[in-house]
């Protein structure tokens, strides 16, 4: 039987570890300590794997269920979606090494805008822009080669790229860019770009001693957290940006 948030609400943690099933794979683990994560249970090349998809209920069944069918169509294709996710995990540093060349060199193109000409918030433009551009991209044979180039966040990436960050982080995924730079050996500004253009500030930070791949993926998460209207665990300021284009942001506080 499907789960449901009532259960998943109501499930209480046991002396052995339990597993709440949901059905095509997807189940919830319950851990003694009272931590609840979903899992995704696949086989790829007559091997059993599992996939983490999340805790709950920071991933709703709603957004977990989602995330098992983004699976399944991996597996349809013929690709591993744990292969997949590390070998995509680069994606949220946002390096897009010769990304731009890549634009430069494709035969053709398709524009997709969108101007809203009536108030309305961040998180519904973006899910109406998302449902055009998918609109259009289903209308494309073979998107393996292709590369899309998101103007407002100043980031280039393969169609692969583009659906595991709508996978791993919602409509919010591909729109949000990260760029880092070294001051000098201990000293490195990160910013996010892309906010800006959804009516929200974009974040910028100056940390001391941390891994810029690291630093990237706590930037991207922290700017997912904005998106959705949870408020930001660490202590930030409002300022002008650091770096062009001008924009509202607010500077964070990490070290």
């Amino acid at each position: 039987m499907p789960l449901t948030e009532i259960a998943l609400r109501k499930a209480k943690a046991s002396a052995k570890p339990a597993r709440l099933f949901d059905g095509g794979g997807l189940y919830l683990e319950i851990a003694p300590s009272g931590g609840k994560w979903w899992r995704f249970k696949y086989r790829f090349a007559e091997k059993e794997k599992r996939l983490s998809l999340g805790v709950y209920p920071e991933v709703s069944l709603k957004a977990a269920r989602a995330k098992r069918d983004d699976a399944r169509r991996l597996l349809a294709d013929g690709i591993d979606p744990s292969e997949h996710r590390q070998q995509s995990k680069s994606a949220l540093t946002a390096k897009a090494t010769n990304g731009f060349e890549a634009v430069a060199r494709c035969r053709a193109s398709i524009v997709v805008s969108m101007v809203a000409h009536r108030a309305i918030n961040h998180a519904t433009m973006l899910v109406a822009f998302l449902s055009v551009l998918d609109t259009v991209l289903a209308s494309v044979d073979d998107l393996r080669p292709s590369v899309l180039h998101w103007l407002p966040a100043q980031r280039v990436m393969p169609f692969a790229t583009y659906r595991l960050l709508r996978m791993e982080l919602g409509p919010c995924g591909p729109a949000i860019n990260v760029r880092i730079a070294r001051i000098n050996e201990s000293q490195t500004v990160a910013d996010t770009v892309g906010l800006a253009d959804l009516g929200l500030p974009d974040l910028q930070t100056l940390a001391t001693g941390r891994d810029p791949a690291a630093l990237a993926f706590r930037l991207v998460h922290l700017a997912r957290a904005m998106f959705v209207g949870d408020k930001l665990d660490c202590v930030w300021v409002e300022e002008g940006s650091f770096s062009p284009p001008r924009r509202d942001a607010l500077t964070i506080q990490l070290d």
